[in-house]
C-alpha cells in the first residue's frame, strides 16, 4: 500500500516539474510586430527587433501565473508530506 506522504511528495514532484516546464515556455515567449511598419520606421520604443513588448510581457505574465500556482501546489504538497506521521 502506498503511503500518503508517498502521495503528497510525488504530486510534489510532478508540480515542480510542470512549474518549471512552464517558466521555461514563458521565458521562451516572444510575440512579433505584424504589419506595424510605421511604428518600427518611426523608432517606436515599445518595439525592439520587431518584438511587441507589451503584448510579449502580457503574454509571458499569464505563463507566470500558471507557474506560481502549480508551484504554491508543489509546496503546499511537500508541507504535509513532511507533517505527516510515518
Amino acid at each position: 500500500m502506498i503511503s500518503h506522504k508517498a502521495v503528497f511528495n510525488g504530486i510534489a514532484a510532478a508540480s515542480a516539474l510542470t512549474s518549471a516546464v512552464l517558466w521555461f515556455g514563458a521565458s521562451k515567449i516572444r510575440i512579433s510586430v505584424w504589419g506595424d511598419a510605421a511604428a518600427r520606421e518611426s523608432g517606436d520604443p515599445t518595439t525592439v527587433d520587431e518584438i511587441d513588448f507589451f503584448a510579449t510581457v502580457a503574454e509571458q505574465a499569464k505563463w507566470n501565473r500558471w507557474a506560481a500556482l502549480v508551484t504554491g501546489i508543489a509546496a503546499v504538497c511537500q508541507a504535509l508530506a513532511l507533517i505527516l506521521p510515518n
